[in-house]
Parts: structure tokens; C-alpha cells; sequence
């Protein structure tokens, strides 16, 4: 169970109706665009530092038949980032290709080896896509040897930045965009936007939304602003058509039917693309999101599906030898910060591993595959503790690391992981951020039977898109009867009972949840927190 913590002035709200509750709790649903986040509210290009270099760089390259370079990611972000570039590119007789790194071969971002080779291939121009803002080395490289760079990327800029002749990075300290959440993908999309209009190539660009939308939500940016504008457009153009690689994955997942939600592209596609990178081949993803052709993309679908299985199962038995390795140790269970490794676990689900540790004990997590005396570890992190400052707060201890505020990826040599977790716990208690307690819910609205109406729940769907920052609202409604529970589920997990209080009767679904069963048999009053739905099964709609 967890405890309930009421925002500010809730309490006042009681009286107010469900939609000027809700304003209450997120003012920013009254700013302008949010309500219709048409592509009339995205931001101008030419805002970002370096655009106008970056179009230059580009258009150079294509005009005098040089051959560029895509230097991508292999997570959704990095993934959906370069096949935007090099779709978009190719369609305009660049002379380009792609390098995906391998994750267990190559590690994150731009390498020394991968600099070498793009050098003696004889490429003059290359563009990272969804990184490149920390390869500082790598990039003088490229430098040293005549190859031009344009570093597109949005994680955290370093003190120092790479001497690439372009950079465009919505968190480089000097940064005058006045949107700084975007993600790998969304950066790209806005280069793809200042070609187009510089080229006179009009709206072509926003051909790339269903791409531009998946690497948003997948990369759990927060979905206000921009975002809002790139993901709800995004949304709609895979509801009439967009991206064969895209519809195929929901086809293949049974969510193919009805309208397309930010939950498919987060919990849906995101995992199945992610899973190729995870299990050592990312290109498999690369080439369904380029693909044209439906009936091939329908294919790809199937193996993506059957490799996110095969992780998820890889994925649980990290977590379980996680949980076992602090079970048997004290100091590391107390310890504020969870930093736990063990040999030849697989580094491809470690990250996810770390963010279902970091979710279950509410406690920043970095989790290490050891390999030749190397740690390599990814974290995940919640509230107010930042990963990567607190690794730049013990990077004298690192070999490399980078990443952002919730999620990070560091190396270190294996006996120090001892020390890095005494040091994070320093940071921690030095900046007196509290972690390990009971987790929180937040809830926007307390609200009586008669709010619950079918008007109100399409108020609740217009805030769609959620996620990040914009999350599905939770409301509250206190002392009611919970009725004829039952245990529900091909599994026999979750729970279907009836929700009674005053004028309504209607059902509701817990999941996850039979370990309370005899608790609700007991006939007593509940309060509950909840998200209102319509369900619609076999032409009837109920709440």
C-alpha cells in the first residue's frame, strides 16, 4: 500500500466540478496550444544555437556529392533519430549511410574505433544523431583528420564541449531554444524542419512525426510543450497511415484497432524496438522503422516481438539476482543509493533492470555487468536525486559516464564499485536529498458520484497525449462500498469488483492486486484513488 500525498489547495477543490479541478492541479492545461497542439505552435528552428551552421553543413555535403555519416544510438530514441536523418538525406541524393553501434561490442555514443574507421572510409561529414555531445576526444579526432561534424543530441551537455563545427543541443550551457525538453528525436525532427525551409520543401518534414513521436515517448521526455505538439500530431498521422514499421508492431501486438495512444508507443512499440538493441542487434529495429513496404514490415513485427520476449526474460532474472545479492547484504539494502553488479550478467537488459529495482524500492539504482576486471553499469533514478550529477560528484572514481538527470551509464574499473557507492550515498546525504521511503501518489482531483459522468471522462481524454510531466489524471473518491470482487486474468492476478457510493454502480479493475481479495470481501469502506475510463466492449460503452 502506499501512503497519499495531497497537492497543494486540494482539499479546496472538493467543491469545484472535475474539470476545474483538474486546471486547478495543472495549471498548464490553460496554456496556449495545449488544448490544440496543432503544428502552428512549434518553435522556430533557427532559434536553436548553431542551426543556421548545421543547414549549411548539410546542404554543402549533398551539393558537393560528399559522403556523410549517421552516427546513431541503438535505444528507440537513437534508433527513430538516424532513420529520420537518413531517410530524409537519401530522399534528397545525399550520399549517406548509417553507423549503428553495438551496445556490447561498441558501448554508448561515438568511439574511437568508430572515428577511425569513418576516417579511413572517406567520409566528410558526419552527424550524430541521439549523442555525441560528451565525445569530446573522438571528435578532435574527426577534426584532426578533415572530417566535418554536426553533434545533434539532448543529454546533458559537459563543462567542455566538443569542437564540432556545428552543435544543436537544447542543453549546451549557451542555449537560447526556448524548449529544452526535447528529445534525440525531436532535435533531429527540428533540423529536418529548418531544412525543409530553407530548401523551400514546405511541410515534407512533418512526414517524420509517427518517428519524431516514438522517440519522445520512448525516451520518457516530458510531454508538455513542443512535445505535446510532436507526439499528438505524431499520434495522428500513424492513426492514417504513417510509418508501415510502426502500425505493423501495433498490428502484431493485437492494438492495431481504434485510435493510437501515447501507452502503445511507450509500453508497446518502445519495448520492441529497444528489445533488438538489448539483444545485440539494433539494426533489426533500424530497418522496420525505414521500411516501406507493410507486408515486410509485418514480418519484421513478429521477430521484434518474439526478441522483447526473450528480454523480458532475461530482464527478470537480472532483477531477481539483484534482489538476492541485497537480501544478503545489509549495508547495500540501507544504503541510499542501490550500486550492485555481478559477473556476466547481460549488459543489454542491466538499464531496465535498474529502473524496475529503482521503482520497487524507491531508491536510485545502478546496476553493473562485470566483464575482464570492466564494470559497466546503467542506472535509473526518481525524485529529486540526479544521476548524472551525482557521477560528475565521483567521476575522479569513472572511466566514462554521461547521460541525464533520471537515467545515466557509466564505467568504472570492477574494485571500485565499492567506493562509487560510498561516495553516491555521500552525495546524498550531503545534499540532503531523502531516499528509500514509501513511494507517493499524487493525486489531482477528489471527486463525488455525480462527477463521474461520460462528459467528464471525454474532458479527461481531451488532455491527451499523457506521459512525463502530463501524466494520466488520478482522482480520488472516499468511503465507498467495494462489491463482488472477483479474481480475473488469464493469470489470475487481478481483480474486477463493482464500485458503489450514492446514485453510482459501476465496475472497476485492479491489477496485480489479488492479495487484497479478503480485505475487500469484508464489506468495509474504501477510499480510493483511480482513472476514469470509457470501456467499449461489443458496441456498449461503460465508465
Amino acid at each position: 500500500m502506499v501512503d497519499s500525498v495531497w497537492i497543494e489547495n486540494l482539499q479546496c477543490n472538493v467543491s469545484l466540478g472535475l474539470p476545474d479541478a483538474i486546471k486547478c492541479a495543472r495549471p498548464w492545461v490553460d496554456e496556449p496550444g495545449f488544448a490544440n497542439p496543432s503544428i502552428e505552435f512549434l518553435n522556430d528552428p533557427f532559434l536553436f544555437n548553431d542551426m543556421g551552421k548545421a543547414v549549411a553543413l548539410i546542404t554543402d555535403a549533398i551539393e558537393n556529392n560528399h559522403r556523410i555519416c549517421i552516427y546513431g544510438d541503438y535505444d528507440a530514441d537513437g534508433l527513430t533519430s538516424s532513420a529520420m536523418m537518413l531517410d530524409f538525406l537519401k530522399r534528397h541524393g545525399a550520399l549517406a549511410d548509417k553507423i549503428i553501434p553495438n551496445r556490447f561490442d561498441d558501448g554508448y555514443g561515438l568511439n574511437m574505433e568508430s572515428a577511425i574507421q569513418i576516417v579511413e572510409s572517406g567520409v566528410s561529414l558526419v552527424i550524430t544523431t541521439d549523442c555525441g555531445i560528451s565525445a569530446i576526444d573522438e571528435i578532435k579526432y574527426l577534426k584532426q583528420n578533415n572530417v566535418k561534424v554536426l553533434v545533434s543530441d539532448h543529454h546533458q551537455a559537459p563543462f567542455e564541449l566538443p569542437e564540432a563545427d556545428a552543435i544543436v543541443c537544447c542543453s549546451r550551457p549557451d542555449n537560447k531554444y526556448p524548449f529544452a525538453h526535447l528529445s534525440g528525436a525531436g532535435v533531429v525532427f527540428k533540423i529536418l524542419q529548418a531544412l525543409c525551409e530553407t530548401w523551400g520543401k514546405g511541410g515534407e518534414y512533418l512526414e517524420y512525426l509517427p518517428l519524431a513521436a516514438l522517440g519522445t515517448v520512448a525516451d520518457i521526455v516530458p510531454l508538455t510543450g513542443e512535445n505535446r505538439v510532436i507526439v499528438k500530431n505524431g499520434l495522428d498521422s500513424i492513426g492514417r497511415g504513417g510509418n508501415a514499421g510502426i502500425r505493423a508492431l501495433l498490428e502484431n501486438a493485437g492494438s492495431a484497432n481504434g485510435k493510437v495512444s501515447s501507452y502503445a508507443l511507450g509500453f508497446i512499440v518502445g519495448p520492441r524496438i529497444n528489445a533488438a538493441g538489448r539483444m545485440g542487434d539494433p539494426l533489426k529495429a533500424f530497418d522496420i522503422l525505414t521500411e516501406k513496404d507493410y507486408a515486410k514490415a509485418l514480418g519484421m513485427a513478429a521477430f521484434l516481438s518474439a526478441l522483447n520476449n526473450r528480454r523480458r526474460d532475461e530482464q527478470n532474472k537480472v532483477v531477481n539476482i539483484i534482489k538476492e545479492i541485497m537480501e544478503n547484504d545489509e549495508d547495500l539494502m540501507n544504503s541510499p543509493v542501490i550500486v550492485a553488479g555481478k559477473h556476466d550478467i547481460s549488459k543489454g537488459v542491466i538499464g531496465i533492470a535498474a529502473s524496475k529495482i529503482c521503482e520497487e524500492y524507491n531508491k536510485p539504482a545502478i546496476i553493473f555487468s562485470i566483464n575482464d576486471g570492466i564494470a559497466t553499469g546503467s542506472g535509473r533514478s526518481s525524485g529529486d536525486f540526479s544521476l548524472i550529477e551525482s557521477l560528475r560528484h565521483c567521476e575522479c572514481l569513472l572511466m566514462k559516464y554521461g547521460g541525464h538527470k533520471m537515467a545515466a551509464g557509466v564505467e568504472l574499473d570492477e574494485s571500485r564499485i565499492g567506493e562509487l557507492r560510498e561516495c553516491l550515498a555521500g552525495y546524498a546525504l550531503s545534499n540532503k536529498i531523502e531516499t528509500g521511503g514509501k513511494p507517493s501518489i499524487y493525486i489531482d482531483a477528489i471527486v463525488r458520484p455525480f462527477d463521474i459522468t461520460r462528459d467528464n471522462c471525454s474532458f479527461l481524454n481531451s488532455l491527451e497525449p499523457y506521459g512525463k510531466g502530463n501524466e494520466k489524471p488520478l482522482l480520488s473518491m472516499h468511503g465507498v462500498l467495494l462489491t463482488e470482487p472477483r479474481v480475473i486474468g488469464k493469470d489470475m492476478k487481478h481483480m474486477s469488483f463493482k464500485i458503489n457510493k450514492g446514485s453510482i454502480c459501476i465496475k472497476g479493475i485492479f491489477f496485480n492486486s489479488t492479495e487484497y481479495f479478503d480485505m475487500i470481501r469484508g464489506n468495509e469502506k474504501f477510499d480510493i484513488a483511480f482513472h476514469l475510463e470509457l470501456n467499449e466492449y461489443m458496441g456498449r460503452k461503460s465508465l
